[in-house]
């Protein structure tokens, strides 16, 4: 279901550029909602009974919520880095352009 949302939502955003206010483009973006949505609640109603099986004291319990916190971390950091990598980036780009720019000027200045 995920790839065909996906390619729907590039068609309808890339290609056929419609223009921000096609019932295409809002018909996409409701169905990828409703997605991500139900995604977040079969998770949660997953991680839910992960825990009441852990407070049962269920056999495995504890490793099996161990090892869905590691893989949900491996899963999140490739995603996460390029992010604050960006960010950084960004501070760093404009923060030597203020340097060039001041000292364009100090000549002026003297």
């Amino acid at each position: 279901m995920a790839p065909l949302l996906s390619i729907a939502t590039y068609l309808v955003l890339g290609p056929f550029d419609q223009g921000a206010s096609s019932p295409s483009l809002r018909l996409v973006i409701l169905a990828d909602v409703v997605y991500v949505l139900l995604l977040a609640a079969l998770v949660l109603h997953r991680i839910i009974g992960i825990v009441a099986a852990r407070r049962a004291q269920s056999a495995g319990a504890r490793l099996h919520l161990r090892l869905t916190g590691v893989f949900a971390l491996l899963a999140l950091l490739p995603t996460v880095l390029p992010i604050f990598a960006g960010r950084l980036f960004l501070i760093r780009l404009w923060w030597q352009n203020q340097a060039m720019r001041c000292c364009k000027l100090m000549p002026y200045l003297a």
